[in-house]
Parts: C-alpha cells; sequence; structure tokens
C-alpha cells in the first residue's frame, strides 16, 4: 500500500531530492556558522583582533547566506506540500467521480468531502514530504556526531553508544 502511494507522488520526485538536498545543505550552513562564531570569540578572548574583522565579515557573510537559504528551503517546503496536496485531492476527486451512483446514496456528501479536504492533507503531507524529513533528521545527527566528535571525540563515542542503546531499552 504505501508503495503505491509513494508510487502515485512519482511527479514530485526530484522536489523531494531537491529539498534533501537543500534541507542537507542548509543544516551544514547552520554548523558551519556556529563554529565560525565559535572562532570569533576565541579570537576575541585572545585578544587577536588582526583577523577579528575578517572573521566577523565571514561570520556575517554565512548567516546572511544561510538566512537566505532557510527562505528559499521553507517556500520550496511549503510549495510541494501544497502542490502535493492540490495533485492527491485531484486524484481522489477523478476516483470517487467513477464511482456508482450508488456510493452517493449509501454515502454522505460530508463524509466524501471531509475526506476529500482533511484526510487528503495528512496523506500528501506524509507522502510528499516525509522522505526529506527522514534524511534530513538523518543527516542532522550526522552533523551533530560530526562536530561532536572534532570538540570532544571521547564524548562523542559514549553519545554514539549510549544512544542506540537507549533505544533499544
Amino acid at each position: 500500500m504505501y508503495k503505491e502511494l509513494f508510487k502515485s507522488f512519482a511527479p514530485f520526485k526530484k522536489r523531494q531530492y531537491l529539498l534533501s538536498l537543500m534541507g542537507i545543505s542548509l543544516y551544514s550552513c547552520y554548523a558551519v556558522v556556529i563554529f565560525s562564531i565559535s572562532h570569533l570569540i576565541d579570537h576575541f578572548e585572545q585578544g587577536q583582533f588582526n583577523n577579528f574583522v575578517r572573521i566577523a565579515l565571514v561570520c556575517i557573510g554565512l548567516a546572511i547566506i544561510t538566512f537566505i537559504l532557510e527562505i528559499i528551503n521553507g517556500y520550496y517546503w511549503k510549495k510541494t506540500v501544497n502542490e502535493s496536496i492540490k495533485y492527491l485531492r485531484s486524484l481522489v476527486l477523478n476516483g470517487i467521480m467513477k464511482k456508482d451512483p450508488m456510493y452517493f446514496i449509501e454515502n454522505p456528501t460530508g463524509d466524501i468531502l471531509s475526506k476529500i479536504m482533511n484526510d487528503v492533507v495528512i496523506v500528501a503531507q506524509s507522502a510528499s514530504i516525509g522522505m526529506p524529513m527522514l534524511q534530513i533528521n538523518f543527516s542532522r545527527i550526522l552533523i551533530v556526531l560530526v562536530a561532536l566528535f572534532i570538540l570532544n571525540w571521547v564524548l562523542a563515542l559514549i553519545v554514539a553508544i549510549s544512544i542506540p542503546l537507549y533505544y533499544l531499552l
């Protein structure tokens, strides 16, 4: 059943890959911005002001790029969700119109409209953006683990071992 549902959203496959790529690059930019601000604070605390302005400009530039990526990413998420809802509603409506007249006598019109308007939204959202969200969340975990290994490899190893044990318990 799920395979058939995902096959019906084949027109959104390229957009799903684009959303995954944009989300992964956005969260990578977040990590780079955080590390660059950390580097900036370290230079400020140590009194090394010769590179301070250059690092500050890099931080500001990265923050602006991240902000622009966030806007573009949000726009494409909303656009994909809305178009997938519209697409699935048209599929469901075409399927309902092929039903025999007895179906409409047995089922109240309000129930049919409720299914088209409300239930389709939930299914379309999960089918169209479910896979990109899964990939982005997995990449978030990897980015955090890489950042932990950069900061303190012992702590990262403890976290990497304890998380699967936590979920198994």
